[in-house]
């Protein structure tokens, strides 16, 4: 599945390994830019890879629910210039993180579905 934000896009690769059991890669990648009147610009981007570990439970041959876990590996940049006095600031950034999930899944046939999922990070 396919996720596109006005900041950023994130790729799942939902592989049901089971009837009850599904392991999610993902890759999302996020971009923020700003100029201000005040000769400052701001770049910040961020990348993760992630694995998503999840239970499925019918609850009508066309409805699932999801439960689960997704841990992410995180790097990301951020750039401030300051176009008056020339001055340049970059940071790098790295961390993991770890999201509790639950959703849900409309199949409209076997293998097409649309989801929602709601994470708590």
């Amino acid at each position: 599945g396919v996720s596109v934000q006005d900041s950023g896009s994130k790729i799942y690769v939902p592989i049901n390994i089971t009837k009850e059991f599904r392991i999610e890669p993902t890759f999302s990648y996020a971009k923020q830019s700003r100029d201000r009147e005040d000769d400052l610009e701001f770049d910040f981007k961020i990348y993760e890879l992630g694995i998503g570990l999840f239970g499925i439970k019918d609850i009508s041959p066309e409805f699932n629910f999801l439960y689960g876990l997704n841990l992410g590996l995180l790097r990301g940049s951020s750039e401030t210039k300051y176009s008056g006095s020339g001055n340049k600031y970059e940071s790098e950034m790295k961390g993991v993180s770890l999201s509790h999930i639950v959703g849900f899944e409309y199949y409209f046939v076997e293998n097409i579905s649309i989801g929602s999922e709601v994470a708590l990070v």
